[in-house]
């Protein structure tokens, strides 16, 4: 009875170098999808409160208006 020993084979899901271009490629246009949509977020919320402090000082203007021209 000979005892014959197997070699090691290599890994078959071993990674090649078009894979790693191909995964970087990926990675990188998830990462510039979600800070673009981060950026859009904080444009966005900057926007709306830009939006709500003008309304705010225009109620505080007319106000003020008003009392000054009921005052006199």
């Amino acid at each position: 009875m000979t005892s014959t020993n197997p070699q090691p084979q290599e890994p078959q899901n071993k990674p090649r170098p078009n894979s790693w271009r191909k995964n970087g490629f990926e990675f990188l246009s998830i990462f510039i999808a979600v800070v673009s949509a981060f950026a859009l977020n904080n444009w966005n919320e900057n926007r709306r409160d830009a939006h709500s402090e003008n309304k705010i000082l225009m109620e505080i203007y007319n106000g003020l208006e008003k009392d000054w021209k009921t005052s006199n």
